[in-house]
């Protein structure tokens, strides 16, 4: 009777031991992503970002692991700094979530248009057909982006990278000069990532948003809700071709009440517009 009790005891400490590592095994197996960029993947505008933004969407269709290092006002320029580092001495923290990740995606390029004098710039493209220092920005752009693809190569070049084009938010007589920097930093994009060819992919998420006022906030910057639910579907689709993943749709949302900060957009409407009104006054 002891020996029985005694081979019973084995069983089920060799059964408990291989639930655990059949638990962790299945853990370990699911990819890490990693977003990494501005506010567009952080989800400023939602009300509840960490659930909402595409970036969590993706995750839980697929069950990624999943952390989101993208905050507002980042720029191309401050990826790739975030990106320097030395072997010999300590490893930033953007550097070293690089170093675990399976999946990322990078969203930066808004923020290199916006920041620097954006009045000028809209001014002497609209008004004078001057788009100089806008293509002197695609160009600083360039250097930027072509620095954060080597440095992530670099650290990880057993990841899959994605990168997502720019959209134009704006549906406003302004809409042709947004228009001109995003699709010259879009075609910068497509340039440089293809020098990595099935390392870097592009996303072309500024198509699949398209014209549909729907997608995008009343700030006239970021995605809508449902913005962020097509952008999640677009990935996926991606993803599911590269095999890297199962699901096509992305879950619901959680339903929140949202409150549309019209207040933001109208006095950034008004900046613009009377810069521009003073252009033709002078």
């Amino acid at each position: 009777m002891k020996k029985i009790i005694s081979v019973l005891i084995v069983i089920i400490m060799v059964f408990q031991v291989y639930c655990i590592s059949a638990n962790a095994t299945v853990h370990d197996e699911n990819p890490n992503l990693l977003l990494l960029g501005d506010s567009i993947a952080a989800g400023t505008g939602l009300v509840a970002p960490e659930l909402c933004c595409y970036g969590a969407l993706i995750a839980k269709a697929n069950n990624y692991n999943y952390i989101n290092e993208a905050y507002s006002g980042r720029t191309a320029r401050s990826l790739a700094y975030n990106l320097e580092y030395d072997p010999e001495s300590y490893l930033p923290y953007t550097v070293r979530q690089v170093m675990n990740a399976d999946i990322i995606i990078i969203s930066v390029g808004g923020n290199d248009l916006l920041w620097g004098n954006l009045i000028e710039k809209i001014k002497q493209a609209f008004l004078y057909n001057n788009y100089i220092m806008i293509d002197v920005l695609i160009e600083e752009y360039r250097q930027n982006i072509t620095s954060i693809v080597d440095s992530i190569h670099k650290i990880n070049p057993d990841s899959t990278v994605l990168v997502q084009t720019l959209y134009n938010p704006r549906f406003d007589v302004l809409s042709d000069v947004y228009q001109y920097a995003a699709d010259g930093i879009n075609r910068v994009i497509g340039e440089v990532c293809l020098e990595l060819p099935g390392y870097f992919h592009v996303v072309d998420v500024a198509t699949d948003l398209g014209r549909n006022p729907l997608y995008y906030s009343v700030d006239t910057l970021h995605p809508s809700k449902l913005g962020h639910y097509k952008i999640a579907k677009t990935y996926l689709k991606v993803l599911y071709d590269l095999g890297m993943g199962e699901k096509t749709t992305p879950p619901r949302q959680p339903m929140f009440f949202e409150i549309p900060n019209y207040f933001e957009r109208l006095k950034r409407v008004i900046n613009e517009y009377t810069e521009v009104i003073k252009g033709f006054i002078q």
